[in-house]
């Protein structure tokens, strides 16, 4: 047995503590191929004429490849037999871009661009819909570093791990991090995601200076506003590339930390958590990130036992008081500041054990979990077990309640769809603001589900709106607002060639 399956037999067994899994891993599911259906000669032979060479593939490997994101709903639509695009384009520069929007909007082709595979467009949008798909891996350069100002221009196609590499090296780095740093700059940002930094250094907005884009009309560039003025950017930050597809940003820089220390503390109750962590956002500076994580998830994403850390926080895990929640605290303070600030937490956490200080491993744990998760959850699915994350946001006076009804309805409508039991896995980010909730929801599908998978899916999506609905969080787009965002839509993309 290999490394890896080994690693995924000892995952499986954890997780039969919550589901109702056979002792041995059953055989996988393995999704039909996608269909693929050509272009027309004469459509192929224009298309090769114009995007020679490295711009276009045309295989049915390479097609099949893009039939899909790499998410869990991208899975329920490979193994419901997806379409494959009927190009893949590898833009090296924006004009080559827009000529490859204008080509597929004079023939009525949509487009779906790559963004490192994180999320698709409506299935129904591509039902009976011929597309191609562009991939900007190749327009990956940083155009501009100005230290002075702090500030450095880059192209999306840059992965994430490749720029934090590049800035370490000069003892900087841009102020976001993301739960996978495998995803490039455009895909992070046009889909908006949580950045881990948000307590210390802001949200997406507070980190990006400049965004610009290409349109089926033309090239769009967006600055960050004035105050008072409305600010444009969200035309392609978290727009999903609705409007245009992302080609470069300028981001913030900033100093490198000196120095981090890291807190774990745990609690008997996620209530009792949240409490705290609201105390310690009384603070003054020092907190970079503070999160809390449920204990169920740190047993069942740490899948590699012989470490110290690891023995030391099961044994804590196996205390007569039960641990339900932990608080991870990442500090960024002068060593010699290290102390004091921690004096202070531990005056402020009445309600938790003794804080553990444990240096780089408490940031190990949590990478350790996030990698494990990204390597992990796909093997799920395909031996019939949901696996599917879920986010909202609530402000602090609410968050206790809110994670509550959330988890709830989401434990409820998991049952409702068919499965034998479902599991709730939820990680609490913090942001001076508001709670960040991201739950992972996991269920075995039974024999004679009830509905299909990607009818589950969307149920999920639909009890996930409706709770923040009823708490008035993330409420509907007003009918004006909405309005106008057509019409900016019909302006920018008349034919409707992008799709997202």
């Amino acid at each position: 047995m290999s490394q890896a399956e080994a690693a995924l037999s000892h995952f499986w067994n954890k997780l039969g503590r919550f589901l109702p899994l056979t002792e041995t891993l059953p055989v996988p599911f393995v999704p039909p191929p996608p269909r693929v259906e050509p272009l027309e000669d004469a459509l192929g032979q224009s298309l090769q004429q114009r995007f020679p060479g490295d711009l276009l593939r045309l295989d049915t490997e390479t097609l099949c490849a893009y039939c899909a994101s790499h998410d869990y709903p991208g899975f329920v639509r490979r193994m419901s037999g997806a379409t494959a695009p009927q190009a893949v384009l590898y833009p090296s520069s924006e004009q080559d871009l827009a000529d490859m929007l204008l080509w597929a909007a004079e023939r009525e082709i949509g487009l779906w661009n790559w963004g490192s595979g994180q999320a698709m467009p409506d299935p129904t949008q591509l039902e009976g819909t011929p597309y191609m798909v562009t991939d900007l891996a190749r327009m990956n350069r940083v155009l501009e570093f100005n230290e002075s100002k702090q500030r450095i221009r880059v192209q999306a196609g840059l992965r994430w791990a490749e720029l934090r590499a590049w800035l370490m090296e000069k003892d900087l780095a841009t102020g976001l991090a993301f739960m996978d740093d495998t995803v490039s700059v455009g895909a992070a940002l046009a889909h908006g995601m949580f950045n881990l930094n948000a307590l210390g250094y802001g949200g997406l907005r507070a980190n990006v200076y400049a965004l610009r884009g290409m349109t089926p009309a033309g090239p769009l560039q967006l600055e960050r506003s004035l105050p008072g003025a409305a600010d444009l950017r969200g035309l392609l930050l978290g727009a999903q590339q609705h409007f245009g597809i992302l080609t470069e940003t300028t981001l913030r820089l900033r100093p490198l930390p000196t120095e981090s220390s890291y807190l774990l503390v745990s609690f008997p109750s996620w209530d009792k958590a949240i409490t705290a962590l609201r105390r310690l956002l009384t603070l003054d500076g020092g907190l970079l990130r503070a999160g809390i994580l449920s204990a169920d998830e740190l047993t069942l994403f740490s899948t590699e036992p012989p470490v110290s850390w690891m023995q030391n926080l099961r044994s804590r895990l196996s205390n007569p008081t039960p641990k339900i929640a932990y608080l991870m605290l990442e500090l960024t303070v002068p060593k010699d500041a290290v102390a004091k600030k921690r004096q202070q937490i531990e005056a402020l956490l009445k309600e938790g054990e003794e804080p553990l200080e444990t240096n780089n491993k408490v940031n190990a744990i949590q990478g350790h979990i996030l990698s494990n998760r990204r390597v992990l959850l796909p093997h799920l699915w395909r031996y019939n077990v949901l696996a599917h994350t879920v986010t909202a946001a609530a402000p602090w006076t609410e968050i206790a309640a809110f994670r509550r009804d959330w988890e709830e309805a989401l434990q409820s409508i998991i049952q409702a769809t068919g499965e034998t039991r479902g599991l709730t896995l939820t990680t609490l980010h913090a942001t001076l603001d508001e709670a960040v909730l991201h739950t992972l929801v996991l269920g075995l599908q039974s024999p004679e589900h009830a509905l299909s998978r990607e009818e589950q899916v969307q149920a999920i999506e639909a009890v996930a709106q409706e709770t923040q609905r009823r708490w008035s969080i993330n409420t509907a787009t007003p009918t004006l607002l909405t309005q106008a965002l057509q019409a900016v839509s019909e302006t920018l993309d008349p034919q409707g060639v992008l799709l997202g």
